[in-house]
């Protein structure tokens, strides 16, 4: 029997945001049926921090307030889901750090024109779509045992993907980020369960092999950089390889490589904090450098009458001045490369005068 649709049996105007709320909670639901355990949960926690890092430098570097308070409100999240952690509430940790990861990644997107916010999701949806391509490719040889083949996931993937795209071509930007994050965190899952199809010990054991020996180059700098956030990184990752090595002389293989892929992340992201770090004292060096030299020729340049050797001078100064904003938004190889540029027209001005 069909209800006629008068004023009084009309939709309710807020309907479409319980259908909303349905999905979001439909989502959660999704995820939480994955299983979360310490070491998937890790994962994630290390992975937000790097979105919030991403958009600690968007943010100061736009100077966006909407974008501040955002990140404010992701950094929340995520000392929510480190607290959840330290109880041993995987589950509502998983859930806090998404959170988080959605709230940093608004962040950045409020530091930018809607037209690059356009591109910025389009760039996502895009990654994701190689992502699934790849995979495709690495469980296409998987075989396919009842209860344990990654096709019927994969295809779920592919479809909220479809929808993400949809979402996107009707300018839900938000919705369609939404949704090609959350198929990408569940490609990095199928990823692992294809490579547990496609790989045995013997691959680990080679794997575990080479990342004892990272360990070992990336130790050294590390340490003597002295700086406490990389020396806390590189102790939890050498704990991991240590899980790692302990589950494999158990026969523990799956859980050898989650430990693995775990220590290879922290040994990245020491290594590139000790590497920030460094160009941070070589352009502080070279800053000096080049300030007291456009110090001491200024004199000879305004002396010489030279419109040439006086426009390599201003562009010097301009060069440093870039340095120094590019210093105030952590971008340190861009910092650098200003300096080393300023240096060198200092360098030509210094060789021009007679």
């Amino acid at each position: 029997m069909q209800i006629p649709i008068t004023r009084k049996n009309k939709p309710y105007p807020f309907l479409p945001w319980l259908l909303i709320i349905a999905t979001l909670l439909w989502g959660l639901a999704a995820t939480s049926a994955w299983g979360q355990g310490p070491d998937r949960t890790e994962a994630d926690l290390e992975r937000t921090d790097q979105v919030i890092e991403k958009a600690t430098e968007a943010v100061a570097e736009s100077g966006s307030q909407k974008g501040a308070t955002l990140l404010q409100n992701a950094r929340r999240f995520q000392e929510q889901a480190r607290n959840h952690f330290r109880q041993h509430r995987y589950g509502q940790a998983a859930q806090s750090t998404l959170k988080a990861r959605e709230k940093a990644f608004e962040a950045i997107a409020a530091t930018r024109s809607p037209e690059e916010n356009e591109n910025a999701v389009r760039r996502q949806l895009e990654r994701t779509g190689e992502m699934l391509r790849d995979i495709q490719e690495k469980i296409s040889g998987a075989p396919r045992e009842p209860g344990r083949s990654p096709g019927p996931r994969l295809d779920f993937l592919l479809r909220r993907q479809n929808t993400a795209w949809q979402y996107f071509h009707e300018r839900r930007l938000r919705a369609a980020l939404k949704i090609t994050l959350q198929v990408r965190e569940r490609i990095s899952r199928l990823t692992e369960q294809a490579r547990r199809h496609r790989h045995g010990p013997a691959n680990t054991e080679r794997a575990l092999e080479r990342l004892r020996e990272f360990y070992d180059r990336v130790q050294g700098p590390v340490t003597e950089s002295g700086r406490e956030k990389n020396i806390d990184m590189l102790k939890r990752a050498k704990r991991r390889l240590g899980q790692a090595e302990e589950a494999f002389a158990k026969g523990q293989t799956s859980i050898a490589n989650e430990h693995a892929k775990i220590c290879r992340e922290l040994l990245d992201r020491a290594l590139a904090g000790t590497e920030r770090a460094a160009n941070r004292r070589e352009v502080a060096e070279l800053m000096a450098q080049a300030q007291r030299e456009w110090d001491r020729l200024e004199g000879a340049v305004i002396d010489s009458g030279d419109n040439e050797l006086h426009d390599r001078h201003r562009r010097a100064n301009t060069e440093l001045r870039r340095t120094r904003s590019m210093i105030e938004a952590g971008k340190m190889a861009q910092a650098l490369a200003h300096a080393r540029t300023a240096v060198k027209l200092l360098q030509d001005i210094k060789e021009s005068l007679p």
